[in-house]
């Protein structure tokens, strides 16, 4: 039999040796961000003087300091060289959905379902970063014109070297927790490790029906995934972790989408972003396993987690709190550099925290135009839950729901009880 179980609230001694990292973290962050939304103006001649492409922060730095970026003359591959990973992680380190029709159902004792992009009709390009595609996929810019290559980020044509996968996720919204949610209109297509050694995972949103969709219909709007594609090129050249963007496909074809939620839907055109993370694993991913008690998945992916982006913990004793704690700091960084910028995202739900502590999943973001701590760019939230001047303590809220996820192989690890499933 098992030990006797200890629930989040009966752990004090992680809210208090813990959480209150992130309240500390996040007052040192504000402090030092503050300092520096002024540093353009004190060091402004400074930087024009020298040739240098931006003053960036360096996020694994406790410390702030500038790094002059030289420009390197890269051509960028054509798309024809362009492979993904050879070795599919999600593959070959997790199970995946048995089930291979597409339609919408419950999930268990999976991570990830297969399923392929559905293809839309005329696509053209609009838009393309040159930086992404160079700095992150290692493409000559040039690949834009490229037929095949377009078809590609429209999802109408499958890469050989590709996965094509949904992820199943949950997730508390608006507080509560909502069940199985997973990705209802993104697919991923692959793996791409680039000439700097860094691991990309390139997603399609907008490019159709999942067996995460639930009521809706799979597809991105022309409006919605502008907006998208130019705050990820914005909170990039802020130097906030963000996901990025390296296309965006328009498409003929229409859908139904009511903008204001006032009762009056209008058809829209229809487009899909190439959209790249070095993950897309969120809170939800941790809690969706551990409310469904798969937890010997739950402690597969944790560890999986540990050891492609924290390598540090490894060799270190309890690597479950201690990567808890990393993610409590690396959040109070994050939501510091939010709150200096002036920048709400509107649906802080579990589902779109990321456990890497990047911006993720634009929905209704905003920026201040004047300050005004009440600000809500969401119009759905009426009761200002994810308000400008909430999203410190909704922070807070999240992670303590991840420590709920952790709690178990905290256990675990704590007392080494290996009759408890893990």
């Amino acid at each position: 039999m098992c030990a006797k179980r200890v629930c989040p609230e009966t752990m004090p001694t992680l809210r208090i040796d813990v959480l209150r990292y992130y309240k500390s973290s996040y007052k040192t962050a504000v402090m030092i961000f503050s300092i520096l939304i002024s540093l353009p103006v004190l060091l402004g001649n400074v930087i024009n003087s020298v040739d240098v492409e931006a003053c960036l922060l360096n996020r694994t730095d406790k410390y702030l300091h500038m790094k002059y970026k030289s420009e390197v003359c890269r051509v960028g591959k054509d798309f024809d060289e362009w492979r993904f990973s050879a070795y599919s992680t999600f593959k070959l380190r997790f199970p995946i959905d048995s089930e291979k029709q597409n339609y919408v159902r419950k999930i268990s004792g999976a991570l990830f379902s297969e399923v392929k992009p559905t293809a839309l009709s005329n696509v053209k390009l609009v838009a393309v970063s040159n930086k992404a595609l160079l700095d992150i996929l290692d493409l000559n810019p040039a690949v834009q014109h490229n037929f095949m290559f377009v078809n590609f980020v429209a999802g109408n044509w499958l890469h050989p070297g590709g996965v094509y996968l949904s992820h199943r996720y949950g997730g508390h919204q608006f507080g509560y927790w909502a069940g199985q949610l997973g990705d209802g209109r993104a697919i991923l297509l692959g793996e791409y490790i680039n000439l700097n050694g860094e691991k990309w995972e390139l997603q399609l949103k907008g490019s159709g029906k999942t067996p995460y969709s639930r009521n809706g219909d799979g597809r991105a709007v022309l409006r919605s995934s502008v907006r998208e594609f130019l705050v990820s090129e914005a909170m990039y050249h802020l130097d906030i972790p963000t996901t990025r963007v390296a296309s965006l496909v328009v498409s003929d074809d229409t859908t139904w989408r009511d903008q204001f939620y006032d009762g009056h839907p209008k058809r829209e055109k229809t487009a899909v972003v190439l959209r790249l993370s070095k993950s897309w694993f969120r809170i939800g991913s941790l809690e969706i396993l551990h409310y469904s008690k798969e937890y010997r998945l739950l402690r597969q992916l944790v560890e999986f987690i540990i050891e492609d982006y924290f390598p540090w913990i490894l060799k270190k004793g309890n690597r479950f709190l201690i990567f808890f704690r990393a993610v409590v700091e690396m959040t109070a960084d994050l939501i510091a550099k939010w709150q200096a910028f002036g920048f709400a995202h509107g649906v802080c739900n579990t589902d779109n925290f990321s456990v890497l502590s990047i911006t993720m999943d634009y929905g209704p973001f905003g920026f201040m135009d004047t300050y005004n701590p009440g600000y809500i760019p969401n119009t759905s939230d009426d009761e200002g839950r994810y308000s400008f001047q909430n999203q410190p303590q909704v922070g807070y809220f999240n992670l303590e729901k991840l420590m709920v996820a952790l709690s178990s192989l905290m256990f675990y690890e704590r007392y080494n009880n290996t009759a408890c499933g893990l």
